[in-house]
């Protein structure tokens, strides 16, 4: 009962977080690049958020340089903070130059973090689902791949009607705490 508890707790927490993140960064915004085509990128809030955190763990680290500390301690630091901080920002900032999906009635091109794109069309479709803890939509085709979109686009409520319009399938409408987008509360992966 009580893991029940905590669980609710920090799915609800998490979705009002997403839900304040995704109302503040322009998620409802279409980014259009022709007629009838849009195309969804990371919000720049995300590059920016962290390039300040790099210039924030800069100057953190650097009175801890500068000290009379032994050199293996320095390493030390440096080693974990690059672990737990460094790597995963730098990260990030790769996916949110790299990501990216182009669509429009017909199909949609999703860009992976390696740069490479494939290209599905909507009728390809067979589920979606989210889970709480991975910020993704995640897409089911017939061929039985899987395609992931982030959640924190922008331009994913126009894809998210497409999807709505173009496969019939219909999102289930509930109360959500996120509040760009409420169709998507209460989908879970299966």
């Amino acid at each position: 009962m009580l893991d029940h508890l905590a669980f609710h707790i920090a799915d609800r927490t998490f979705r009002e977080t997403l839900g304040w993140i995704c109302q503040y960064t322009s998620i409802a915004e279409k980014v259009v690049i022709g007629a009838g085509t849009y195309e969804l990128r990371m919000p720049k809030f995300i590059t920016v958020l962290c390039l300040a955190l790099l210039v924030l763990v800069g100057i953190g680290l650097f009175p801890m340089l500068k000290s009379e500390r032994d050199i293996e301690f320095k390493l030390a630091v440096l080693a974990i903070v690059f672990i737990l901080v460094i790597a995963p920002v730098l990260l990030l900032l790769v996916a949110a130059r790299q990501w990216s999906v182009i669509f429009d009635k017909e199909k949609f091109y999703v860009t992976d973090f390696l740069g490479r794109t494939s290209v599905h069309e909507w009728s390809q479709i067979r589920y979606v689902a989210t889970s709480p803890f991975t910020v993704m939509l995640e897409l089911g085709m017939t061929s039985g791949k899987q395609v992931e979109i982030s959640l924190l686009y922008r331009g994913l409520e126009a894809f998210l009607e497409m999807l709505e319009h173009a496969t019939r399938i219909q999102l289930r409408a509930t109360n959500s705490p996120v509040i760009w987008w409420p169709k998507l509360d209460g989908m879970r992966k299966k």
